[in-house]
C-alpha cells in the first residue's frame, strides 16, 4: 500500500509520518513537498519524497502517481485544495483523509468556510474519503501560557464560554491511525472536553506547580499585560481575538466530546493539566 502525506514540511505532517512508520512499518510511505531542500531529512528517514507545485495540476498528477491513500493536510491558501483534489482524481488516488475542522455548522472564526468548501469538493469527486474534523491546537496558546507562568498572572478576557484544545501530536496520531483503516467513518470529530478559561488557569497552575492570579480583565488591560510581559503585539492580538471568539459563544465548543478521539487512539487521554505541562515545557 502506497500512503502519501501532504505538506510534509509542516509539523502535523512530520508527526503523522512518524506515527505511520511506527504503526505500519511495512507500508510504502511517501510525502509531497514543494521545496526540494526539505527532501534530505525526509529521505534520511526512509520516506519516499515527491516534489510538486500545488498550483500546477500536471505537477501534482505526477506527484500522486501510483498513490493509493492520501492524508491531505489542509493548507491556508484558498483554491489549492481544488487543484489537488482534481489531480488526485486524475492520478487514480483511491482514498483521501482530509484534516478538516470540528463544528463546521458553527462560526469557527471564519475558518469553517474554506474547510466546508474543501469537504464539498472531495465529496463531489470519485474518491472515497473521510473527514478528520480536528479541534484547536493547544500549542497555539503557548506564548500566552508561558507568559502566565512567568508573571504569575493568568489574566483572560473570555469570562464566558468554553473551548476545546488538544495537542498537535494527538491529532496527528489519530490521522495516521485512520488513514490505515480500511473503511473509517465518513466524518470523525476529534476533540477533547471543552473547558472555561478559569478551568484552563487552574490546569496551568497545576501543571507549573505555582499559584497564579486567575482573573478576568478587559481587552485593553489584556493587551497591555501581554505586550509589557514581552509577547509580540501580533501574538497578543491573536490571543485576544481567539478569546473574544470563545466569549461570544454560539460556536459549538460545548459539544466537544473526547471519547471519539480516545476510541481512535485506543487509550484514555492524559489529564488536561498534563498536556498543558507539555506545552509550557517545549
Amino acid at each position: 500500500m502506497n500512503i502519501l502525506v501532504t505538506n510534509s514540511s509542516g509539523r502535523y505532517s512530520r508527526l503523522a509520518l512518524n506515527f505511520l512508520q511506527q504503526l505500519a512499518p511495512e507500508a510504502n510511505l511517501f510525502c509531497l513537498i514543494q521545496d526540494e531542500k526539505d527532501a534530505v531529512s525526509l529521505e534520511a528517514r526512509g520516506i519516499n519524497v515527491r516534489v510538486a507545485d500545488y498550483f500546477n495540476k500536471a505537477s501534482l498528477i505526477r506527484g500522486l502517481k501510483d498513490i493509493d491513500r492520501v492524508l491531505l493536510v489542509s493548507l491556508p491558501t484558498p483554491g489549492i485544495q481544488q487543484n489537488f483534489i482534481e489531480a488526485a482524481d486524475m492520478a487514480g488516488v483511491k482514498f483521501i483523509a482530509y484534516t478538516s475542522l470540528a463544528g463546521l455548522k458553527f462560526d469557527r472564526m471564519g475558518f469553517q468556510v474554506d474547510h466546508q468548501a474543501t469537504e464539498d469538493m472531495i465529496s463531489a469527486s470519485k474518491i472515497d474519503h473521510t473527514y478528520l474534523r480536528n479541534g484547536w491546537y493547544l500549542e497555539n496558546c503557548q506564548p500566552y501560557l508561558k507568559t502566565a507562568v512567568k508573571t504569575g498572572k493568568f489574566w483572560y478576557v473570555a469570562d464566558q464560554g468554553t473551548v476545546s484544545f488538544a495537542l498537535r501530536r494527538e491529532f496527528a496520531e489519530a490521522g495516521a491511525r485512520l488513514i490505515l483503516q480500511e473503511q473509517p467513518k465518513r466524518h470523525i470529530t476529534l476533540t477533547r472536553w471543552a473547558y472555561s478559561y478559569p478551568e484552563i488557569g487552574q490546569a496551568l497552575a497545576l501543571a507549573c506547580q505555582k499559584d497564579l492570579e486567575i482573573k478576568a480583565v478587559d481587552a485593553d488591560t489584556f493587551i497591555t499585560y501581554l505586550t509589557q510581559a514581552g509577547v509580540p503585539s501580533k501574538h497578543a492580538y491573536k490571543e485576544l481575538t481567539f478569546q473574544q471568539y470563545v466569549k461570544a459563544g454560539h460556536n459549538g465548543e460545548e459539544l466537544s466530546d473526547q471519547r471519539v478521539l480516545e476510541d481512535v487512539l485506543g487509550r484514555k487521554l492524559e489529564p488536561f493539566a498534563e498536556i498543558v505541562k507539555e506545552v509550557i515545557r517545549n
